[in-house]
Formats: C-alpha cells, sequence, structure tokens
C-alpha cells in the first residue's frame, strides 16, 4: 500500500485484491502516527458565503484532495475581526500549512502570522511578507476595476458612482485605486460624493444605491465592487421606477455564476477565483514537500498575479449603444 519497491508485483496485486475485497480502509490516526504526516492543511477565512473566496476555497479543496491533502478550515461568516480569533482553534490541529484566504488588511494578516509558527509554511492571498516560507499571490483588481470603469466611460457616461467593499481590505483598495485610474486616464477629477462604503454583501448595494439617489443627483452609471452589491443596487433602483440599463447602467465585480442569470444579466469583472484557490493550493503543498519550483523566487518578495477579464452582458446598456450606433 506505500508502493514499497521491495514488494513483488505478483504479491502486490494479490494484497490489493484482497484490500478491495474487504473494503479496508487504512486509519488516518495510525497513519499519520506512522508517517509523522498529517497531510491537513488550514485555511483562513472571514466569511463562508457571499464571496469570492468560496470559490478561491472550492478550488484549494479539490486541488488538495487530488494531491492527497484535507483541508481544514477556521473563521467566521461577516465577522471583520473573525481570522486572527479563529487561529488557536488551527494550531491545536496539525496542519502542515496555513493558506490565507481572506480580504483583509495587512494588519490582520500580520496579525495572524504573529500566532502561526515560522517551521509552517504559508500562502497568502494579496499581501508580499519578509517571513521566511511565506508566499502571495495576488490578482490583478487594479486593472480589473479599471477596465470596468474605462467601459463606461467609453459609452459615455458623464456620471459613475462607485460602491466600495470593505474599508481598508487589500481588495477595496486595489479596486478605488483602479477607478481613480479610469478617472484619470479620461481626464475627469474625483468627485468623492459618488463613493459610497459598501460591505461586499447584497443589503450594502441596497442601502449604498438609496444613499446615491438621495443625493438627487443625475447619475448614469454604478461601478460597484462585487456583483451582490450590484445586484443589491438594481433592487434599490428597481423601487424607484429606475430601469436598468436603460436609464441607469451597473457594472459589478466577481462574476460569480448568478451574475449571468440575473434581470437584466450583470456586466462584470471575471475575477479567477477559483484558479486562485488551486494555485494557492498547488503552492502551499509545493512548499511542504520541498519541491524545486518557482516558489523560490516568490519567496524573495515577488509575487505572481493573476489576470481579471470584463464580461460584457445587458446590465451596462453597451447593447443600447451599438444599436443607436
Amino acid at each position: 500500500m506505500n508502493n514499497s519497491q521491495k514488494v513483488r508485483e505478483d504479491t502486490r496485486r494479490r494484497i490489493l485484491d484482497i484490500i478491495q475485497t474487504a473494503g479496508y480502509r487504512p486509519d488516518p490516526a495510525a497513519t499519520n502516527l506512522a508517517t509523522k504526516r498529517s497531510y491537513l492543511l488550514g485555511i483562513v477565512t472571514a466569511t463562508f458565503t457571499g464571496n469570492a473566496m468560496v470559490h478561491a476555497i472550492e478550488g484549494a479543496q479539490k486541488y488538495a484532495a487530488a494531491h492527497g491533502y484535507h483541508i481544514t478550515i477556521a473563521g467566521e461568516e461577516l465577522h471583520s475581526r473573525a481570522e486572527p480569533a479563529a487561529v488557536p482553534m488551527l494550531k491545536r490541529q496539525p496542519i502542515e500549512g496555513l493558506l490565507i484566504a481572506y480580504h483583509g488588511s495587512q494588519d490582520d494578516h500580520y496579525q495572524i502570522l504573529a500566532n502561526i509558527a515560522e517551521t509552517i509554511p504559508v500562502v497568502t492571498m494579496g499581501y508580499a511578507f519578509d517571513q521566511r516560507k511565506v508566499v502571495a499571490v495576488r490578482v490583478d483588481s487594479r486593472k480589473g476595476a479599471r477596465d470596468a470603469v474605462r467601459h463606461l466611460l467609453d459609452l459615455g457616461h458623464e456620471s459613475v458612482a462607485m460602491i466600495t467593499g470593505a474599508p481598508r481590505a487589500c481588495e477595496t483598495e486595489m479596486r478605488i485605486r483602479g477607478y481613480c485610474d479610469a478617472m484619470s486616464d479620461a481626464g475627469r477629477s474625483l468627485d468623492s460624493s459618488l463613493l459610497v462604503e459598501g460591505d461586499w454583501c447584497v443589503e450594502s448595494g441596497y442601502l449604498a444605491a438609496k444613499r446615491l439617489m438621495e443625493q438627487g443627483r443625475r447619475l448614469t452609471a454604478v461601478f460597484a465592487h462585487s456583483d451582490r452589491m450590484a445586484m443589491g443596487c438594481i433592487a434599490a433602483f428597481a423601487e424607484q421606477g429606475l430601469r436598468v440599463p436603460e436609464d441607469i447602467a451597473v457594472v459589478g465585480y466577481n462574476d460569480i455564476p448568478e451574475s449571468r442569470y440575473y434581470n437584466p444579466p450583470l456586466t462584470t469583472v471575471r475575477y479567477p477565483a477559483f484558479e486562485l484557490g488551486q494555485l494557492c493550493a498547488g503552492l502551499l503543498i509545493d512548499l511542504i514537500d520541498g519541491k524545486d519550483t518557482d516558489v523560490g523566487r516568490w519567496l524573495r518578495g515577488e509575487r505572481h498575479a493573476l489576470e481579471t477579464r470584463l464580461v460584457v452582458r445587458r446590465s451596462c446598456g453597451a447593447h443600447l449603444t451599438q444599436t443607436l450606433k
């Protein structure tokens, strides 16, 4: 069963046939004691639903399972400070590596690492650290936001509002910078009154849209930092008799599965969360197994960036512009 070269092939086949007939399964605890390995990865997150990180965790889990590893997840839904509190629970388990799958702030990540032994390899999404055995992988969300806002400006929208993600989060900062880049490239001045804070979830998008409408200004487009906030935003506009995209355009971010089936189908930025999870799990396992890969280069502070992609559907009104042309 351990693929020992000392076992003759005919003996191996005979034993494996008996194992299959008997339905034998090794005892994981006994195996761990014998090999001094747990094949267990820890994942720290702050939310389990309504977030692209769900798909990142799914990607990590599938990659880990295909390579003989299991995962244990620690965190609390919608509690922004949940990840540091979850670390002691992980420390009580024999994890061999840690994946930080959370759109938190730099302070949050440093707090986690302060409570993790330096001997445990760590892969984190978004930040690079100078600690030994820590690899950071990011998505180029600044470019994704720039592409989304530039698309709205190219369609002729003069007033583009923005609903941001949770404050201080790395992804929020990157998407705000992308918005600013697009406005600057177009020669537009920034209007802080058009920026409204959200928290990634549907209700915050709904409330943010209501705050924008209360200003009494003529808005033509809204860029939301998540698809779920964009959906809440559309619901708020519908209550006031505004049609999307005929009266106002809306663009989201993440390209969650529901976005293509929403009414109207949501123009959004595809965030490669599943691929991000797979890549991070692969790097973490390579660190644990000591394989000679690109990990060595990344440990010197460089970060690998995955690309986003603008997905144009009906909510931005591009089809209306094309019809007029």
